[in-house]
């Protein structure tokens, strides 16, 4: 497999792993995006290669499918973020509730006397 199928293959493989990915699982959505990072490392290297009209506009349209992938990975950061966000709201509403406001905080040192 020539270089450029490769990394093309590579980062068409880490693409569809980060969209199926759950991103709780830090360790699992890290490795997809190291594998990523390292595909386009090689397909920027590869880039300045001098290559034929017909690879370059397959290169071009595999590029273009990758980003669908982006676009779903994109929206289920998007996703986790707003559930990570109701999720503190809830917990803030609870802690406010409880009247654990009105307590001091016993990491804090109060200089005022």
């Amino acid at each position: 497999m020539q270089p450029l199928e490769r990394a093309l293959k590579d980062l068409e493989i880490a693409m569809s792993a980060l969209a199926e990915v759950p991103l709780e699982n830090a360790v699992e959505a890290g490795a997809v995006l190291c594998r990523r990072s390292l595909a386009i490392e090689r397909l920027a290297a590869l880039a300045a290669a001098p290559l034929a009209a017909a690879v370059r506009e397959d290169a071009r349209q595999r590029l273009e499918a990758v980003l669908g992938s982006v676009v779903q990975a994109q929206q289920g950061l998007a996703r986790t973020k707003r559930q990570a966000l109701a999720e503190w709201v809830q917990w803030n509403r609870i802690y406010r509730a409880l009247g654990a406001a009105d307590r001091p905080d016993p990491g804090k040192v109060n200089c005022l006397g």
